[in-house]
């Protein structure tokens, strides 16, 4: 018996795949969320740019046409606080150019009492309450919503709130600020229209 080849040919290679490698496909293949955390820069009402928020999204990381999307976010409280009592918290959340719709938005037991509606494009969180400036933190916020019919497919993205404003009582007064991102089109997480 000849094991001759024809000129050209090659044996087949097999390739043995290491356990990183297949970790990593496993891990890719069983994700159904994204979480993420990023520190916006923030330029506020009265001192300019000198506050940062620090931001953690979880969201659907593939959704389809038609479907449902679901974004939780926990929006830290601004860098720099105070000896007041918070009284009132407003967040405006972008909706992502390929959602239909919000459907529900849950907030997590904390000092604040929410509430949201919708204005034009935007998501807009309402917290009231009386919570030390010192200790506030936003309560988690889950925001679910429809991906259009006819969303574009590839990315989905989640931006960051396009403003915040607070009210806080102290003894000087009442003060309020409003701040928005230093860059409008920061994105804070991606889901991905299949």
């Amino acid at each position: 018996m000849s094991s001759a080849r024809p000129a050209g040919h090659t044996r087949p290679r097999l390739r043995r795949w290491g356990a990183p490698v297949a970790l990593a496909a496993a891990l890719v293949v069983g994700a159904t969320a994204c979480d993420v955390t990023v520190n916006v820069g923030l330029t506020c009402s009265i001192v300019g740019p000198l506050f940062s928020q620090r931001i953690r999204s979880v969201a659907s990381e593939s959704v389809s046409r038609g479907g449902p999307v679901q974004l939780e976010l926990s929006v830290g409280w601004i860098a720099g606080r105070g000896t007041g009592t918070v009284t009132d918290v407003e967040v405006a959340v972008p909706m992502p150019i390929d959602l239909a719709s919000v459907d529900a938005v849950t907030f997590a037991p904390s000092g604040f009492t929410g509430s949201w509606t919708t204005s034009g494009r935007q998501v807009v969180l309402t917290f009231t309450g009386a919570v030390p400036e010192e200790t506030v933190e936003l309560p988690k916020v889950t925001i679910k919503g429809t991906v259009a019919d006819d969303a574009r497919g590839g990315s989905f993205p989640w931006r960051a709130p396009s403003s915040t404003t607070w009210s806080v009582d102290s003894s000087n007064g009442t003060f309020w600020a409003r701040c928005a991102p230093t860059d409008q089109n920061t994105v804070i997480n991606n889901s991905y229209v299949s």
